[in-house]
């Protein structure tokens, strides 16, 4: 063990300065950091201001001699580890036996020999840095055990609710989890999530002989690497060589349990990976081979048991495998009766943890949550109950109607009316648990979608819009509140609940706009687009349906510029496989014409084209150019020259106005404004007789009622929009 001994601070303790001067010397020119004091009070003095690594001490020193001050240092909790050497010209036993008494570690004779000196000193600090080295080991294990320890209570807490219960159907299923432990062959949970999945697999690996060996929890949805050995090496970023991306996984659990939470998620390949390896553990038993790794896998699909399980979801082979032995999770509205024991044990349970002291649920209260359908099993118990105690001031605990509202709950959100679908999205108007704030929560059925590649795609476009839309602050941008993944591995996102309508929907019902607002609707998107165009996102999808206008706090004609779901990020940020697989790169009615024809060439300047159709059809009632398809359309973009918006309609159109708008409509990207900010101030720049006033919005939007959309509202479109005949609607996001 080399040391450095440019970072070693010895102090020495001499009356007399001839030997501190011969010491500092032999010391210093070894590289050591010297420090001095020429009695014992100012020795301590020293250590106290600046403690060292080692102390060299003299014996016979006057008022405070050796002996006493090392006895100082050693009954002090933040010195009595420094390693000290008495200097001594006193050789007989009896003294020697002495300082060792009085905790000195070694001794060193008068006159010095340097050789023997800087030996002993050498091998002392060596000993000192061992000894913190293995302070620190034992600190760094101890932390471990602690953590090992918490994780532990957690799964047995988990493993204990749910399974709990004196009804027929728990007990058939504690009958099930006795039958099969004592066996290693896979086992296949089936269940709505949220129903006790992990607590029942951990239940299968304390049965079964395999109980003292690890039990390792693997979520499916949270991996999305391809590659095998991503998905399953303990640590991806590491320089050596991985094995096999299953065997990893089976290496780390082995003599124990594998479980694998929505085995369905994984990938085709790894589907396929994994029922090789699951076949060649089965192939091994059957032949008396029991080699190293040697597990037992678990694996819980959470399909809904109202419907058709859905195989497809599945590759055939691994589902072929696991079938053999198949346990169904009982949802918690199957299982009604076991409510009360469920309740007695999480209340005592949460209670302990905040250090309440409460009595029971109110009988009224447990009567509404036996009512109660419960989609979300027990998960949703626990979450009301939880919630229900923190908030409680009484030893009676009170669960009101409200905290039972019927709808799906997603997290801290309850869904509670469904505004809108589309293809595999759903709009909701939903509530959070604590705030009682309403808002628009967007997710994806992905379960809709049979590939997985399809799934993951999808996910990934909505993903992509989430961290789009989180990085923009402009108050014309929608605002994003939180994102995530429900428990089956639905993406959502929670955005604000806007009352009003989106342009399509005030053009559709009240006609053209005049010019001065069309003015002040364009400006605001050009402050919400310039701030996404500055940060490398441009929209793709500018058009009317994408534009809402509302009412915020006291401004009226608030526009929100809506779903950047196609967006594209920077090219250092760009994955062209979420934009393609026929996902379109927005609505042919307001399409410019590079992304027509190029997916690739174009810039912010294809947003300032959308928006001058925007312009346009706000401005006369009428799109830029008519089609009776895509095709026809696109052909229109890249060939048509547009007619001026003077000629279609019978108003006074400002000039600037039309020239502004013509000029967004070029073919060529470089004859459009060169960015959102300029033609903000463009826009800007047009002086009108009677200005659009605050006053005039109040008094426009005083005539139109705001009302909510239908909760059983259809899309007729292959998107996310509404499409309503009432006049105003509750904006999905």
């Amino acid at each position: 063990m080399n040391l450095n001994k440019n970072n070693q601070q010895i102090l020495i303790v001499d009356d007399t300065i001839k030997n501190l001067q011969v010491l500092g010397t032999i010391l210093k020119n070894e590289g050591y950091q010297i420090s001095v004091a020429q009695d014992g009070r100012r020795a301590l003095d020293s250590v106290a201001a600046d403690t060292p690594d080692l102390i060299l001490l003299d014996v016979m020193m006057p008022e405070l001699d050796g002996y006493e001050t090392c006895q100082c240092l050693k009954s002090s909790e933040k010195t009595r580890n420094i390693p000290v050497i008495f200097l001594t010209a006193k050789v007989e036993h009896e003294e020697i036996v002495k300082g060792f008494d009085h905790g000195a570690v070694d001794y060193v004779t008068k006159p010095f020999n340097s050789m023997e000196l800087l030996k002993r000193v050498d091998t002392h600090l060596k000993i000192r840095s061992l000894q913190r080295q293995l302070q620190r080991k034992n600190a760094s294990l101890a932390q471990e055990l602690q953590v090992a320890q918490k994780l532990f209570e957690e799964a047995c807490e988990r493993i204990d609710g749910p399974l709990l219960g004196s009804g027929e159907t728990i007990c058939k299923l504690r009958e099930s989890i006795e039958s099969i432990g004592y066996n290693s062959d896979p086992v296949l949970l089936i269940g709505s999530p949220g129903s006790g999945e992990e607590a029942v697999a951990r239940a299968i690996h304390r049965k079964s002989c395999r109980h003292q060996p690890a039990f390792i929890y693997v979520n499916c949805r949270q991996y999305k690497w391809e590659s095998p050995e991503e998905l399953f090496d303990v640590n991806p970023t590491s320089d050596h060589e991985s094995t096999t991306s299953v065997y990893s996984l089976f290496q780390l659990a082995d003599g124990g349990t594998l479980y694998l939470e929505a085995v369905n998620e994984l990938t085709d390949s790894l589907q396929r990976q994994l029922a090789d390896a699951i076949q060649e553990l089965t192939d091994r038993r059957t032949t008396g081979k029991y080699t190293s790794p040697d597990i037992r896998i678990v694996a819980f699909i959470p399909w809904d048991l109202t419907v058709t399980p859905k195989v497809s979801l599945f590759s055939t082979r691994l589902y072929s495998i696991l079938m053999e032995q198949i346990i169904t999770i009982p949802r918690l509205d199957q299982r009604l009766e076991d409510i009360p024991d469920l309740v007695d044990h999480y209340i005592d349970k949460y209670a302990k943890r905040i250090g309440k002291n409460v009595d029971r649920l109110s009988t009224e209260s447990l009567q509404r949550i036996q009512d109660y359908g419960w989609p979300g099993n027990i998960r949703e118990l626990q979450n009301v109950l939880e919630h229900a105690l923190a908030v409680s001031t009484r030893q009676i605990i009170e669960i009101s109607e409200d905290l039972l509202e019927e709808g799906q709950r997603i997290d801290r959100y309850r869904l509670l009316d469904k505004l809108g679908e589309g293809g595999m999205g759903e709009v909701w108007k939903a509530k959070h648990q604590m705030l009682a704030r309403p808002v628009a929560i967007k997710l994806i059925r992905a379960a809709k979608l049979i590939k997985k590649s399809e799934r993951d795609l999808a996910s990934k476009r909505f993903e992509r819009e989430a961290q789009s839309i989180s990085k923009l602050q402009s108050p014309n941008t929608i605002r994003l509140f939180d994102y995530g993944v429900t428990g089956t591995g639905e993406f959502y996102y929670v955005m604000e609940l806007l009352s009003g309508m989106d342009l399509d929907s005030m053009i559709n019902r009240f006609g053209p706009l005049n010019p001065e607002r069309v003015v002040m609707f364009l400006r605001q998107v050009c402050h919400s687009l310039s701030e996404a165009h500055n940060a490398g996102i441009i929209h793709r999808d500018v058009k009317l349906q994408n534009l809402f206008v509302c009412k915020l706090g006291s401004e009226y004609d608030f526009l929100k510029v809506l779903d950047f779901g196609i967006a594209k990020i920077s090219k250092e940020e760009e994955d062209t496989e979420i934009t393609k697989n026929g996902i379109a790169p927005g609505s042919p009615i307001t399409m410019a014409p590079e992304i027509i024809s190029s997916s690739t060439s174009f810039d912010v300047r294809s947003d300032i084209y959308s928006l001058g159709c925007v312009a346009y059809k706000i401005l006369t009632g009428k799109h830029v150019f008519n089609a009776k398809n895509s095709m026809e359309m696109f052909k229109h973009h890249l060939r048509s020259e547009p007619i001026p918006p003077s000629s279609v309609i019978d108003v006074e159109i400002p000039t600037d106005l039309e020239k502004i708008i013509l000029q967004c409509l070029e073919k060529a990207p470089e004859n459009r404004p060169k960015s959102m900010t300029v033609l903000r101030e463009l826009l800007g720049n047009i002086v009108f007789a009677t200005p659009w006033t605050q006053a005039r919005a109040q008094k426009w939007w005083n005539n139109v009622p705001l009302v909510d959309a239908p909760g059983n509202q259809r899309s007729k479109k292959s998107g996310l929009h509404l499409e309503t005949t009432e006049t105003t609607k509750t904006n999905p996001w």
